[in-house]
């Protein structure tokens, strides 16, 4: 047994605390991997996206929100809250949508999909295609935003720049819009 060791996914940390410019360093004994779990992957394990989960699902647009591993696509995660404002409550009541209800909801879902990887760090004032057509408008202050057509204020990227095999995830504070 081992005591007062701290790990990092599995690696030693060897000297802790290393003090720079611009932040602290704590040096470890390998090199860290990038995940190999895919974007549904991701979603699905996230309680907090359990609702569009269940709308991707109802909206058969599985395949979109998996997309092939050497593929770039970047999400724009919608959470339960952001869902249930917009009336998808529950997952009976997105079971029991009417088909032209889930025309639209397949409509809004693919205006969450740019395919391109877009991290946030990267995303300059513009404007990026979305799956569904119509494009999001990007803004870059003190936060990253974006806003639909149909959106009155911007939303902001909660937590931005998950990174998955096939494509990056940003949490948004809210629904685009179409």
């Amino acid at each position: 047994v081992v005591l007062n060791k701290t790990y990092v996914n599995g690696a030693t940390v060897t000297t802790e605390d290393i003090t720079c410019g611009n932040g602290v360093i704590h040096k470890i004994d390998k090199a860290l991997l990038l995940p190999i779990i895919p974007v549904r992957t991701i979603l699905k394990s996230n309680p907090n996206f359990s609702l569009m989960d269940s709308a991707i699902s109802k909206a058969g647009l599985t395949s979109s929100f998996a997309p092939a591993a050497n593929s770039a696509t970047t999400i724009f995660a919608i959470i339960n809250a952001s869902m249930i404002a917009a009336c998808y409550t529950s997952f009976t009541a997105i079971g029991t949508l009417t088909p032209a209800q889930v025309v639209t909801l397949s409509n809004i879902l693919r205006y969450h999909i740019v395919q391109s990887r877009n991290f946030s760090v990267a995303m300059k004032n513009g404007t990026l295609k979305t799956l569904f057509g119509p494009n999001i408008t990007v803004a870059v202050g003190t936060a990253v935003t974006v806003k639909g057509i149909s959106n009155t204020t911007a939303l902001t990227l909660v937590t931005p720049d998950v990174y998955a095999s096939n494509g990056i995830i940003h949490e948004i504070s809210g629904m685009l819009m179409p």
